[in-house]
């Protein structure tokens, strides 16, 4: 059995032995750790794979297989597997500096989109409260608006019934006005139908009383168709004009104001429609005295 070498990875120089096809690895490791076997043994340091390549896999005197890099190689591997390391390790760096420069970029640019979508997110937060604030305001304007024109409906309504019932009460007003006077109307003519009524009984009591009798109207001439009394009065009325020719058979008037007395009627003289005689008495506007050249006579009843 080979003797056990305690193989140690540090910073310092390695040396290398080759013994026909195995290479022996030593070094001085104050610093480092070396692999330890499970039976406590130090692990054999002979290389069982003479290739160049970084790495040997190596075993402990108990057979447990291990790999073990390679920091240097003898003289008999021409290959400088130190350079070949190293220029993978700057090819290492390299791309890690590469890569850490994407890497950054990357950050860079999320910290930028997480800038501007923050930027975004506030403006469109802002966006959405002023437009709610404004919702609000229009909502709130729109309430006035409603509440003004309620309003306004109910003063238009108030004054509408105000109005309304103070023509209710002109028209109450009116139709008490109209009816009294219509109960004034009514008895003023009730009185005025009463005063004729009376007036028309006295004439009629005074024609039954005289026993006058009206027999027609007759045209008349200067010649006079009752040619034996005569008189004129503003006052004139058949009643007193059978009173002034109270001694005669027969008396007219005429044109509204003259009386003729006679005891007999003219020949020649015709009677004519009644019609013809229609000038009212200037003594009582209600009865007829004559007309124009036409007498209204009377006889005297026997």
């Amino acid at each position: 059995m080979r003797a056990s070498l305690v193989f140690f990875v540090s910073a310092l120089s390695v040396g290398v032995y080759s013994f026909e096809t195995q290479q022996v690895l030593g070094s001085a490791n104050p610093v480092g750790t070396s692999y330890q076997c499970q039976n406590g043994a130090a692990p054999a340091a002979a290389c069982t794979d003479p290739s160049n390549v970084p790495t040997c896999s190596c075993s402990c005197s108990n057979g447990v297989m291990y790999n073990e890099p390679l920091s240097a190689h003898t003289s008999r591997n021409p290959n400088p597997f130190p350079d070949t390391c190293q220029a993978e390790k700057d090819d290492c760096l390299e791309r890690e500096k590469t890569l850490t420069a994407q890497v950054t970029e990357a950050q860079e640019k999320h910290t930028e989109c997480e800038a501007t979508s923050l930027a975004d997110r506030q403006k469109a937060e802002m966006d959405a409260l002023q437009q709610d604030q404004n919702c609000k305001l229009e909502l709130s304007n729109k309430d006035v608006e409603i509440s003004q024109c309620k309003q306004q409906s109910t003063n238009d309504i108030n004054a509408a019934n105000s109005a309304c019932k103070a023509q209710l009460s002109s028209k109450e007003i009116e139709i008490t006005q109209c009816k009294q006077k219509s109960v004034n109307d009514l008895n003023a003519a009730n009185s005025s139908c009463k005063a004729k009524e009376d007036a028309l009984n006295t004439k009629f009591s005074n024609y039954q009383k005289n026993n006058y009798r009206y027999i027609g109207c007759y045209e008349d001439n200067n010649s006079r168709v009752l040619a034996q009394h005569s008189k004129h009065d503003t006052k004139m009325t058949p009643q007193m004009c059978a009173s002034i020719c109270q001694n005669y058979t027969y008396f007219g008037v005429e044109i509204g104001s003259e009386c003729y007395c006679g005891n007999t009627i003219k020949s020649g003289y015709k009677k004519v429609d009644g019609g013809a005689c229609s000038s009212k008495c200037q003594g009582d506007a209600g009865q007829i005295c004559g007309g124009g050249w036409r007498a209204s006579i009377y006889s005297r009843q026997a």
